[in-house]
């Protein structure tokens, strides 16, 4: 959709290396997005990266200020907090963010319908802030 800056897809794909466009260059008029309902999430994404997106990835300033350069590291709190620090920086009005996201889950959620499983995709391993929000009926339509 016009205006949705998806930061695994917001590259500078005609430049050499495609580097990530910097999430704090997006215009005021979009929504920054770490992922959309049907991609991996953060933590699914950069197990599934090669080496090059790590490192093109990696090579944004807020990144490299933090001390993030390892390409070859497992997903940690460290990353994870900085990539969700990218998205909170971005020049965006809106942010949106999966809950998910939040978490160190690679399990993704997809609502169907009034589905009583709730359309997750194997069984869920949820921290318990996030297990009791999902599993909320009332919570659920909220988000």
């Amino acid at each position: 959709m016009p205006g949705c800056k998806v930061l695994r897809w917001e590259r500078e794909w005609d430049a050499p290396g495609q580097p990530f466009v910097d999430p704090a260059s997006y215009p005021p008029l979009s929504a920054a997005l770490t992922g959309t309902h049907d991609t991996e999430t953060l933590a699914g994404w950069w197990d599934h990266a090669d080496r090059a997106e790590r490192r093109a990835l990696l090579n944004l300033p807020r990144l490299q200020a933090q001390g993030l350069s390892d390409i070859t590291q497992s997903w940690n709190t460290r990353l994870r907090d900085g990539l969700l620090d990218l998205s909170y920086r971005a020049g965006s009005s809106d942010l949106y963010e999966d809950v998910f996201d939040l978490s160190d889950t690679r399990t993704r959620c997809v609502l169907v319908g009034d589905s009583p499983t709730r359309g997750f995709a194997g069984k869920p391993k949820l921290p318990p802030q996030l297990r009791r929000i999902y599993f909320d009926d009332d919570a659920v339509d909220f988000i």
